[in-house]
């Protein structure tokens, strides 16, 4: 079947097939296959209607073909391409993107694979799979009204759920939306080249060489390095109560309606914006450092570095192993040190940090304000530096 020079439609169901036109209509009925082919110019619309049965459906810039139990239909050359699926079977649709710049949107309901001089539309399929082969490329997925997953790697991207699964390959930027409801979770995979992850509790990014993979509004979301650089993972709390645990191979940042976890990045930054905001860091088994100061504190040894800022209590474990250090830092203000054991606590106005089992111990009293220390029986190398007073 040929189009005319005008607009003309092609209309594909597996018994009958019709083409139409300014002054013309064409209807075919029981042709095994079919092939439509728009030439002649005209801005030209494709619709193809499934069966009861599973089919496949195919769709390049070029062509698009529909094919099942005794049926095979073609288009070639039409601007737009239509599809459905809503007569039952469990149907796949595979998009491929041109050689340029392209954009795939996709949900549950439908998905749309458009760029330069093409648009094609598949609507209800249980599975669809897109392609990006060429340019710069982004893809924009979103979930269903139930229980999500979403994992991204460097290529590839998959959001999977109750009757609908939607994959996207090679595709340059990859965002998910969970907007319809569901407890949706996210897991986020790194290149080996480098990585950058920002994590706030309403979305989350991931950046490397050559991929970009984001996702918004998902209840909870794991991150992983897969690299041997120096990966960095930025955590941002929430205005409410939210609570830290960092470790050299993990930190995780929870709070209300929010759960992120970065695992294998050598540098973690945790910022806290209100609420009484806690945290706690933990050693590794080599030797490693703590310090606290008012306002942030960190541990970092052999390949890691944690940081918590804007936390107002924050602990920290020296119980891995190792010859470990604790350094802790007073305020402007009146400062209060208690030592007992192999525990060790500074606190003042909105902070208390505190360590324990540390071998060794340092407090210095050196911004002002009368400060107190109470010094108990101590197991370990503690030193006072600077103006304290004995309580």
């Amino acid at each position: 079947m040929i189009d005319s020079p005008g607009s003309d439609v092609f209309v594909a169901r597996p018994s009958s097939v019709e083409l139409s036109g300014p002054n013309f209509h064409q209807y075919l009925t029981d042709f095994d296959s079919v092939l439509a082919a728009a030439h002649a110019g005209g801005t030209d619309l494709a619709y193809f209607q499934d069966s009861p049965a599973d089919e496949l459906f195919n769709a390049t810039p070029v062509y698009a073909t529909l094919s099942g139990v005794g049926f095979f239909r073609e288009a070639d050359h039409f601007d737009r391409v239509v599809v459905s699926s809503e007569k039952g079977g469990r149907d796949v649709a595979n998009l491929f993107d041109s050689t340029g710049n392209d954009r795939l949107i996709a949900s549950p309901v439908d998905a749309t694979l458009s760029g330069d001089g093409f648009q094609y539309l598949a609507q209800g399929f249980a599975r669809v799979n897109a392609y990006a082969i060429g340019g710069i490329d982004d893809a924009t997925l979103f979930d269903s009204i139930g229980d999500d997953s979403f994992r991204a790697y460097p290529g590839s991207a998959e959001l999977v759920g109750s009757g609908s699964e939607l994959y996207a390959r090679g595709f340059d930027s990859v965002i998910a939306r969970a907007l319809s409801g569901g407890e949706d979770q996210a897991w986020l995979h790194g290149s080996p080249s480098g990585n950058l992850l920002n994590a706030t509790p309403t979305y989350v990014n991931l950046t490397g060489n050559g991929f970009y993979s984001e996702v918004d509004y998902f209840e909870k979301v794991i991150a992983y390095s897969q690299s041997q650089a120096r990966d960095v993972a930025n955590l941002y709390g929430s205005p409410r109560d939210d609570h830290l645990v960092a470790t050299p191979d993990y930190a995780a940042l929870t709070g209300d309606g929010f759960d992120l976890t970065a695992f294998g990045y050598s540098r973690v930054n945790a910022y806290a914006f209100g609420g009484q905001d806690e945290a706690w860091l933990y050693d590794s088994n080599t030797s490693d450092l703590y310090r606290a100061y008012p306002s942030y504190a960190e541990m970092f040894g052999n390949g890691f570095q944690n940081y918590a800022h804007g936390f107002s209590h924050v602990e920290a474990y020296s119980s891995a192993g190792g010859y470990d250090r604790a350094w802790f830092f007073d305020s402007p203000y009146d400062d209060k040190l208690i030592a007992s054991a192999r525990h060790i606590a500074l606190s003042g106005n909105d902070f208390n940090n505190t360590g324990d089992l540390f071998a060794e111990a340092v407090a210095y009293s050196t911004l002002g304000g009368s400060d107190l220390a109470r010094i108990g029986e101590i197991d370990l190398v503690l030193e006072l530096v600077g103006d304290w007073l004995a309580e």
